[in-house]
């Protein structure tokens, strides 16, 4: 999971299997990382929310094309068989909110 804003980017990797989180946020010349091993409980919450914000029939593609600048963001899930990406420049699905409000409760760090 991506997102690039002015003046930042951040970069949330979750590892399912092995529980792994790795948070980074980059900008202004300074990268900060912080990783943590989720508990079992703690990813299955995960994987429930994100059912409930039904991410998976989120459309592959949210742009705003009014705005040249701003904020991307983009999502890759990674499995066997067919990888699913979402992206979005200045535009969100709806359950975006919620998405990041998730992220950022199971990483406990900055995350929008």
């Amino acid at each position: 999971m991506n997102i690039t804003k002015c003046g930042g980017y951040y970069e949330v990797e979750i590892n399912l299997i092995s529980r792994k989180l790795t948070w980074k946020h980059s900008g202004g010349g300074n990268e900060e990382t912080y990783t943590k091993v989720l508990r079992n409980t703690t990813a299955n919450k995960l994987i429930e929310e994100l059912k409930l914000i039904e991410l998976l029939n989120w459309k592959s593609n949210y742009v705003d094309p009014h705005i040249l600048d701003g904020t991307q963001w983009s999502i890759e899930i990674v499995r066997k068989g067919r990888n699913i990406k979402k992206h979005g420049c200045n535009m969100y699905p709806d359950g975006w909110e919620r998405f990041c409000e998730i992220i950022r409760q199971i990483s406990g760090r900055k995350f929008e």
